[in-house]
């Protein structure tokens, strides 16, 4: 809830991808850091998120698959 794109796009890997509410996807940390840094400035300037992991899948012994749920509040998009 800090707002950091830089951050929360470091959270994954660099090859890590993120499918948004919309159903975009986004395929590198770059991608997913500039889709944040626009959407803080934008409709989710004044969001705050909650996420519930619901599995983590191990690929390898440097690569998983997460799977969760984000709820997003107070954003200034659709109800997904």
């Amino acid at each position: 809830n800090s707002k950091d794109a830089v951050v929360l796009a470091n959270s994954f890997s660099t090859k890590g991808e993120l499918i948004s509410l919309a159903g975009g996807i986004f395929k590198s940390q770059n991608e997913i850091q500039e889709f944040f840094d626009e959407g803080f400035k934008g409709p989710y300037k004044n969001a705050k998120f909650e996420k519930n992991i619901q599995y983590i899948r191990f690929q390898d012994d440097s690569h998983a698959v997460v799977d969760g749920i984000w709820k997003v509040k107070n954003a200034s998009i659709p109800n997904y």
